[in-house]
C-alpha cells in the first residue's frame, strides 16, 4: 500500500515538474521563434504558467517528499531520484531565498532543463 502511494505521488510530482519546466521551455521557444502566430500563442500561455509556477513548485516539493519517504527504505544511495531531488532543492533555494545577482533567471532556466533531464533519466532507470 505504501509503495503504491509512493508511485502515485511520484507520477503526480512528475506531472507538476513538466508543468513547471514548460514555462521556461516556452520562454525559450518564444525568443528563438520567428513565427508570429506561434509567438501570439505562447504569449497567451505564459501568463497562466507564470501565475501558477510557485504553486507548481510547492506541489512538486510536497509530492516529492511523499515519494522519497515511501521509497527511502527500498532505494540505495546512488538512486537517480536523488539527482531530481537535489536539483529541486536548488530551485527551491533560489525561489525562496533569492541571490543578489541578476542571473537568477538564467539559473532557473538551466535548472528547469536539468530537472526535466534528470526526471527522464529517473524514469528510464
Amino acid at each position: 500500500m505504501i509503495k503504491n502511494i509512493g508511485i502515485l505521488s511520484g507520477y503526480i510530482s512528475s506531472l507538476f515538474i513538466f508543468l513547471y519546466a514548460l514555462m521556461y521551455i516556452l520562454r525559450d521557444f518564444y525568443s528563438a521563434s520567428n513565427n508570429d502566430s506561434l509567438k501570439k500563442y505562447i504569449n497567451k500561455l505564459l501568463p497562466l504558467f507564470s501565475k501558477y509556477n510557485l504553486t507548481f513548485l510547492i506541489l512538486i516539493i510536497l509530492f516529492s517528499i511523499i515519494h522519497v519517504c515511501c521509497f527511502f527504505n527500498f532505494a540505495n544511495i546512488l538512486n537517480s531520484g536523488y539527482v531530481v531531488l537535489f536539483v529541486l532543492i536548488l530551485i527551491t533555494k533560489l525561489t525562496f531565498f533569492p541571490s543578489k545577482s541578476n542571473q537568477s533567471n538564467y539559473y532557473f532556466n538551466i535548472f528547469s532543463y536539468l530537472l526535466v533531464g534528470s526526471l527522464i533519466v529517473h524514469f528510464i532507470m
